[in-house]
Parts: structure tokens; C-alpha cells; sequence
């Protein structure tokens, strides 16, 4: 390719960075044009089985986390709600329990749904970002959910596709908040909606359930890990990032969002750090994050 430098399996050129390769099993070709620029084009193709999936979750959304960024905006992995019209966001690794605890207290009457798995925040401002919510079976059962039955059928057929593929490509069915049958219908809300946000609970693993609130320096640790660690969906782009570093160091695709985060971690938000026995074990902890913002409120 005319102009671009070859660095292992990628070409990366000034502002464009191109790619032939493999994920797991699944062939794709990844060209972006305009990488650290104010205008910036994705060309995509990939098998027919999993390009969805690949190029809106492991591309598409990691990719928005850098742009946003430079403008001055977090995506945190974290799914969000508002209670009383306050922001709350749910912050930890992959399968500890951010959704559930997002779909345990939907329940309440004072609950709306804001994101899942992705939340933006400007400042101290949550932003909406209502994409369909990921379900598994497991979280169905924990969280008393009753669903229609085509969205049962394709659980089903989800969990036996999981099985026989090794859980290749992670496969989550996705459900809009108004197709759970909660109880209140206030929970559903559009894009474009915004709340100022006043807790963050950060979910880790421990040997017994508790509750403690954290300081400054802890929460930026542990959000730090988190967004950093975010399994495929960051780990892939970083692969492409720091490929394209090597060519051009001044690069630094992490530094603004670091910075954001330090400012974000001292703008007055409350932060908990919540223990888990166990991965989706949230409803024994629920209790006292309702009773932590009750008490607010």
C-alpha cells in the first residue's frame, strides 16, 4: 500500500490505520481513515455470521469511547438509572453484575433506565443511552424478568448456540426496557434525556458481601482498571492503538480520557465500592445501596 508502513499484520499510515485479520474465528477488514482527526470514516467487512456484532461492539463503541474523549466526554463501562431523578451509575469488570443490579432496581417506582453496559457522562451530567439491554438466561432467573415468547424462544436458542459454539462471539439477546413487563412504565425513557449524577457504586469480587464508601484516589483506581481491562471490546482497538503508536508516539489515545476521569473522580460524586461473594450475587447488597440513596434523597 502506497504511503503506509507495515508494522507486523497492520498498515498504518498518518491519520489511517489498515487491517486484514482474524478475531476468535472470524475473518474481517478494518481501514479508518482520519483516525485522530476532527472527521473520521470506519470501513468494515467481515464474515456474514458475526459482522454485526464485531463491528458495533468490539469497534464501533470502543472507537466512540476515543472520540467522545476528545470532546470532552466519558463512555464508562458501566451501565446507569436515574432514582428520583438522580443520576446513579454501576461501574465493574465484565459478568460481575452491573446489569443485574441495573435490572433489580428497575422494579423501583423511582427508577429509570439509562444504559447498559456503556454510559455517558459529561462532567457531572449523565446522558441517556437506552440501547436494548444484553440478557442471558441467568439473568432472567435472578431478576424475576417475564418476557413474551418470542424473546423466550430466542433465549433458548441463544443458550444452545453458546453451548455448541464454546461461547464463541459471547452471544447476548437484546431486549428493549419496555418488553420486560416491569411493573412501572416510567423506566422507559429516549435519548436525549440527562441527570446529574450522585453515586457511583464500583462492583468487585470479595470474600463477603459489604459496603464502603471510597475516596478519590480509590475510585479513579478502580474505574481506571475497569475501562482499561474492558475484555475484547477494548483490548482489540488498543491491539490497533498501540500498533499505530509505534509509528506515530505522540499518539495517545488514553491520556485524555485519563484526565477526564481524574476530573470526574473529585466533581462531588459519591462513590461505593460494593462487594460481592459471588459474579451477579447484587440483590445481597441491594438493600443497603437503596437505604445509601434513600437517605439523599
Amino acid at each position: 500500500m502506497s504511503g503506509y508502513k507495515k508494522v507486523r499484520k497492520y498498515w498504518v499510515n498518518k491519520h489511517s490505520f489498515y487491517c486484514v485479520s482474524w478475531h476468535k474465528l472470524s475473518f474481517m477488514k478494518l481501514w479508518i481513515q482520519g483516525l485522530d482527526q476532527e472527521k473520521t470514516k470506519i470501513y468494515f467487512h467481515g464474515d456474514p455470521i458475526f459482522s454485526d456484532r464485531l463491528f458495533f461492539v468490539l469497534v464501533l463503541e470502543p472507537f466512540l469511547t476515543y472520540k467522545l474523549s476528545k470532546k470532552g466526554v466519558l463512555m464508562l463501562h458501566s451501565s446507569a438509572l436515574a432514582f428520583k431523578n438522580k443520576g446513579v451509575i454501576f461501574s465493574g469488570g465484565t459478568g460481575v453484575g452491573k446489569t443485574t443490579a441495573l435490572l433489580s432496581l428497575l422494579n423501583n417506582p423511582s427508577a429509570k433506565y439509562f444504559a447498559d453496559d456503556q454510559s455517558i457522562v459529561n462532567g457531572r451530567t449523565l446522558y441517556s443511552y437506552p440501547v436494548p439491554i444484553g440478557l442471558r438466561s441467568h439473568l432472567v432467573y435472578k431478576c424475576g424478568l417475564k418476557l413474551g415468547l418470542r424473546n423466550n424462544a430466542t433465549l433458548f436458542l441463544q443458550n444452545i448456540a453458546n453451548v455448541l459454539l464454546f461461547y464463541y462471539g459471547n452471544l447476548t439477546h437484546r431486549v428493549r426496557v419496555d418488553e420486560l413487563s416491569y411493573r412501572y412504565t416510567n423506566n422507559c425513557i429516549k435519548s436525549g434525556i440527562k441527570s446529574n449524577i450522585e453515586w457511583v457504586f464500583i462492583l468487585n469480587l470479595g470474600r463477603k458481601p459489604k459496603l464502603r464508601k471510597l475516596i478519590s484516589a480509590e475510585a479513579l483506581e478502580h474505574l481506571l482498571y475497569h475501562n482499561r481491562k474492558n475484555e475484547d471490546k477494548q483490548k482489540l482497538l488498543n491491539e490497533y492503538f498501540s500498533t499505530y503508536r509505534q509509528v506515530f508516539p505522540e499518539f495517545d489515545h488514553w491520556k485524555k480520557f485519563v484526565c477526564l476521569l481524574t476530573e470526574f473522580v473529585e466533581c462531588g460524586v459519591d462513590f461505593y465500592e460494593i462487594q460481592l461473594s459471588k459474579k451477579y450475587s447484587v440483590k445481597e447488597n441491594l438493600e443497603k445501596m437503596v437505604k445509601v440513596m434513600e437517605e439523599k434523597t
